[in-house]
């Protein structure tokens, strides 16, 4: 989805001023419409998303599920004629949307997939791709047209928007104006350190879809796992407990909707087992 846009050097403009919106634009992506579909609500998909567990931090577990419906509230539909086709995730910024965030927000939105919208975010650059390859790193979400960056009075760039070029005397300028300070945004940190991270690196959960192998670092004494974790067209609960003190061993309880490989890693110590469709029970040594 939004790899090429990541890749070297390609055809991506910076876009330092507008350029006029062409009948052309999207010509080589394949999707030109945007089918109407309901946003999803956190309240109605809370009990479908994955549910962390790690005992041993349970406000991490508060603040994963407080970051999810955060982004709930940062799902947006297409708003009309604006030449958009998907439903997208949107840093909050102002009423433009941002290739370079939108990159990163959408990280996290996969091991959700495909209860939320936000890995087609990335659909509507491209959709907005001029004829020469160029696409603008700042969109409009109202009217789909290009926008110009927004410089600081050292005519530094502010299209990261995190903030740390950005001071309280600095105000931004914009088309030989002073705009207002920008509002609290959402940005790879706010969303991806709760979600991602926490399933990644915390409870050390590593999917690998290619290999459909999943990798699981348990580096926690206290119960940890996860349910309802997704990859690769799988729906998987995996939860470890401790049957030794202070976590030496662990039994792994593992339920799964389809087969993967599945590698534990305890300690320095690890384990492969072909985990078949159902439930099945793994010591640990």
């Amino acid at each position: 989805m939004f790899v090429p846009l990541l890749g070297a050097g390609l055809l991506v403009a910076t876009c330092g001023v507008a350029r006029t919106a062409e009948t052309s634009q999207g010509r080589y992506f394949a999707k030109k419409e945007y089918a109407p579909q309901p946003l999803p609500r956190f309240a109605d998909l809370r009990d479908r998303l994955p549910a962390p567990i790690f005992d041993d931090q349970p406000e991490w577990v508060r603040m994963y599920w407080k970051a999810w419906e955060l982004a709930f509230r940062n799902f947006h539909q297409p708003a009309p004629g604006s030449g958009f086709v998907s439903p997208f995730i949107d840093a909050a910024f102002n009423q433009n949307i941002f290739q370079w965030d939108t990159c990163f927000l959408t990280m996290f939105c996969n091991v959700a997939h495909p209860l939320v919208p936000g890995i087609g975010s990335l659909d509507n650059f491209y959709a907005k791709q001029h004829p020469d390859g160029a696409i603008c790193r700042e969109i409009g979400r109202a009217t789909g047209a290009d926008f110009p960056e927004w410089v600081n009075r050292e005519g530094r760039s502010l299209f990261s928007r995190w903030g740390w070029n950005v001071g309280p005397n600095d105000p931004v300028i914009y088309a030989g104006r002073e705009a207002p300070q920008p509002p609290p945004i959402l940005t790879l940190d706010a969303l991806n350190h709760p979600i991602l991270y926490l399933l990644e690196y915390a409870i050390g959960l590593k999917a690998d879809a290619r290999e459909n192998a999943l990798t699981w670092r348990l580096g926690s004494p206290a119960r940890q796992g996860c349910e309802r974790f997704r990859f690769n067209g799988h729906v998987v609960s995996l939860v470890a407990e401790p049957v030794a003190p202070e976590g030496k061993r662990f039994q792994v309880t593992v339920k799964s909707e389809g087969a993967f490989n599945l590698r534990l890693i305890h300690q320095g110590r690890g384990k492969s087992v072909s985990v078949k469709a159902g439930e099945q029970v793994i010591p640990m040594p």
